[in-house]
């Protein structure tokens, strides 16, 4: 934190996810317009910081065959991540939540535990995949899963243990479980209810 923080002579936030390093963020006020303005470092305004004291980071594409860790004391623990065959072809995505696979993510990219999974097509890019739905293609936007037309980027996925992983994780969140007719927004930002996705050919 202090080596980050050093250079601008004032706070920054740093957020990870499952013990990983997810994001830094930096934050600024202009004097002046965006475009041609001055932007001057600030105190972080809104969410703090959440790493834990040691920190796993680890790289943006792709899934490392091994991660490590140093520990406060010196000692360098090591974890592995087994990754899974990449999705393909037309299948569904079937959800895990609570140890049970309960519901699946339906053509918008929501959860939905009541009537008829949505059908994805994989398609290898890059080091994974992305996916499509009969709403078109798929992105974490706004740490939100969407699957829409309007989406222009889609973002690649990988595999780990068999699950849908992003940036190397396979948990999802959301609010709560969805029951009836709700359906709910998957985010890959922390929330009360964990999830995991997997893949069923069809």
């Amino acid at each position: 934190m202090e080596a980050l923080a050093a250079p601008r002579d004032v706070e920054v936030t740093i957020r990870c996810r499952n013990g990983e390093l997810d994001e830094i963020w930096y934050f600024y006020n202009v004097r002046g317009s965006v475009e041609t303005g001055e932007f001057v470092p600030t105190q972080p305004d809104g969410a703090k910081s959440n790493c834990p004291a040691n920190v796993k980071y680890l790289p943006k594409t792709g899934t490392p065959p091994s991660t490590t860790v140093t520990s406060s004391t010196g000692t360098p623990p090591t974890g592995t991540s087994t990754p899974g065959a990449p999705f393909s072809g037309r299948g569904t995505l079937p959800v895990t939540s609570g140890g049970k696979t309960n519901g699946c993510i339906i053509s918008g990219g929501t959860w939905y535990t009541t009537g008829t999974c949505a059908t994805y097509t994989a398609t290898a890019s890059d080091n994974g995949f992305t996916l499509t739905s009969s709403k078109g293609k798929c992105a974490v936007t706004n740490s939100v899963l969407i699957c829409s037309a309007s989406v222009t980027d889609p973002t690649v996925f990988t595999t780990v243990a068999d699950k849908l992983a992003y940036n190397g994780a396979t948990e999802f969140y959301t609010s709560s479980v969805p029951t009836g007719s709700v359906q709910a927004a998957v985010s890959v930002q922390q929330q009360a209810t964990t999830l995991s996705i997997g893949w069923k050919s069809s």
